[in-house]
């Protein structure tokens, strides 16, 4: 797991598959990025290829919770896996996804920001 900042975006580099005995730290990792100052967030999943159901549970809290804090928090680094996982629970409709981390940077230097 890794925390950068890119300006104005705050970004979660975490590239391990979320299983029971990860979960506990992806929670506290991506509680963390929705703390940060930056209105902007990524979740980069960039190696990522199990999800469980409990680390879906925290990605859609955080986004909602993100939302009412007026951040908007975006995935990016989304492997074919994690793209079926996804699809299965419908993350697509209130969640922007992205296959690579440039193209989520690039969403937001655009200032396309979900009102």
């Amino acid at each position: 797991m890794m925390m950068i900042q890119a300006g104005d975006v705050a970004i979660l580099h975490w590239e391990q598959d979320v299983r029971i005995d990860t979960v506990d730290g992806f929670k506290q990792a991506v509680w963390e990025l929705r703390e940060q100052a930056q209105k902007q967030l990524i979740l980069d999943l960039q190696g990522v290829q199990y999800l469980n159901s409990l680390s879906l549970g925290i990605i859609s809290e955080t986004v909602v919770s993100a939302r009412r804090q007026e951040k908007e928090m975006v995935v990016a680094g989304i492997s074919e896996t994690v793209a079926e996982i996804f699809t299965i629970v419908k993350f697509h409709k209130f969640i922007r996804l992205f296959k690579q981390r440039e193209e989520a940077l690039a969403y937001f230097s655009h200032g396309q920001l979900q009102s």
